[in-house]
Parts: C-alpha cells; sequence; structure tokens
C-alpha cells in the first residue's frame, strides 16, 4: 500500500538464510530489510502478501511463517507450517491464511493467536496431484491451484479447495498434449476464467497456455510453445500476470531468437498471442 515493491531472496543475508528487500519503482532503490537467522526459517521461496494487518507474512522451506512488521521493522518466525512450502499465502475475507506445503498438505494459519493447523494431506497423489503450489482465491470465494506432479497421467493437475465445505477436488489431469508439469500459479481474468502454463508438454513439448472455466468446469488448451530458436519461446515457468490493459504477460525460460527466453502478451478475450 506504500507504493513500493516487497520480495524474497531464497538465499543470501549474512547466514544465507535468505532476506527479506524493498524496491522503490520510482527511485529505483534496492533496500534490504531483514535476513533470516536459519532460527525462524530459511529459503523462502514464495513472494510476501501484505496482510489485512498491515504487515508482510511469507512461508520458508525450512517450514516456518514468517512477519515482518512496518511497525518495529523486525521480522519474526510466527508459527510452523506443515510440509515444505515453496509457495505464497493466500489471505481470506476471516483473515485466516491458506498456505500449502510440499509433498501434499494444505494448511491454515491465524495471524491473530499465531496458531497454525494441517487442514488436508493429500490422501492419494494418484487422485488429487503432488507439490502443490500456491493458491488463487477466485470470485467465487473457492481456491484453485496447481500440483506439478501426480494425477492419473503422473504430469499435474488442477485442484480446488472451499475453504466453507473443506472439500477438495481435483478438477483436471494434465497429460502430454493438453501440457504437463504446471510450474506457476493460475490467475483469474475479468471473464472469470483461469489462466495458467504448463512447463513441458503441447505439441512441441515446450508448454501451453490454458484456460479452466470454473463455473462451466472446462479445460481449453489456448497456445503451444513451439520451442527452442523459435520467435515464441520455450519452457515457461512462473505466473500469468494481469495487466491494466487487461492482456495476460509471462515469461519462457528458453527459445526467443537467442534462445535465452521470451517475454510475451495473450490476449484472451481474442485468443491472440
Amino acid at each position: 500500500t506504500d507504493g513500493n515493491l516487497y520480495g524474497l531472496t531464497c538465499m543470501g543475508g549474512p547466514g544465507d538464510y535468505g532476506t527479506i528487500f524493498r524496491f522503490n519503482p520510482t527511485t529505483n532503490v534496492l533496500t534490504p530489510l531483514a535476513s533470516l537467522n536459519g532460527t525462524d526459517g530459511y529459503g523462502p521461496f514464495g513472494s510476501p502478501i501484505q496482510a489485512s494487518d498491515g504487515n508482510l507474512y511469507f512461508t520458508t522451506v525450512g517450514s516456518s511463517i514468517c512477519k515482518y512488521s512496518f511497525t518495529t521493522h523486525t521480522l519474526t518466525k510466527r508459527a510452523t507450517t506443515y510440509g515444505q512450502p515453496e509457495t505464497n499465502l493466500v489471505q481470506l475475507s476471516n483473515g485466516f491464511m491458506i498456505g500449502t506445503g510440499i509433498p501434499n498438505e494444505i494448511f491454515v494459519y491465524n495471524p491473530a493467536d499465531d496458531s497454525s493447523d494441517l487442514i488436508i494431506s493429500f490422501p492419494n497423489d494418484i487422485i488429487y496431484g503432488n507439490d502443490p503450489g500456491s493458491f488463487t482465491l477466485a470470485s467465487d470465494g473457492t481456491l484453485y491451484g496447481l500440483c506439478r506432479s501426480g494425477g492419473i497421467f503422473g504430469e499435474g493437475t488442477i485442484i480446488s479447495y472451499n475453504p466453507a465445505t473443506n472439500i477438495l477436488t481435483k478438477l483436471y489431469n494434465f497429460k502430454d498434449s493438453s501440457g504437463r508439469i504446471p510450474y506457476g500459479n493460475l490467475i483469474q481474468a475479468i471473464n472469470g476464467k483461469l489462466y495458467g502454463m504448463t512447463n513441458l508438454g503441447g505439441a512441441s513439448n515446450n508448454g501451453v497456455i490454458f484456460s479452466y472455466d470454473p463455473a462451466q468446469h472446462i479445460f481449453a488448451k489456448l497456445f503451444d510453445f513451439n520451442g527452442f530458436y523459435s520467435t515464441d519461446g520455450a519452457v515457461p515457468e512462473g505466473d500469468l500476470l494481469r495487466a491494466s490493459n487487461g492482456l495476460l504477460y509471462g515469461l519462457t525460460s528458453g527459445g526467443g531468437i537467442n534462445n535465452v527466453g521470451a517475454l510475451f502478451s495473450y490476449d484472451a478475450n481474442a485468443s491472440s498471442y
């Protein structure tokens, strides 16, 4: 809310346990704010979220939930998680935060009393998937996410979790031609559909852009990345971002004219890459 950008490094700092930093886009000044010390956690892989109390919260692969206070300018461990999270927390309207851990945990954190509880440990990776990414809170109040592996074909799944009913549902199994191994997270566009990318699979086995309509329960492959040394790019990683112009933007780790990645946009309304 202060107009700055905040992020995490999974390594670095005095003990090489990771840091939290601020970047001012107006002045182009990068400021390290705090370093993890191993006791409070290590290896934060996701991004911090600004919660309703104004502070930043994030998880670490050291199975901790950390808080950075803007009042005291200090970093503290608040709770222990379940599994090893490499993802972002999502805050619900009741203030609770939902997170995921590897290999197959969903947990809840209450910042009011710093308590954390295991909600679900997937009973079978063939049914639900494995290695869940961050959840996306959609307009229908349901959380949607991607599993990088598992499912019927072992190549990832789309799942949903309803916090009101505590029901976990598998919505789709990825398989070769439709894309496989979804590394990033989902994003909801203005049309209500969820959009994401897979790291591999598709026509050239270099990843795809896809959509999932939660209202109609329809999956659609929208675009196949052509491959290395193609102008389109190959092997996308990370998330799509919806910009103020309505377009979706993303990055590939390979491909492009120089075969070192590409920046692209996708128009969901015109189905144009």
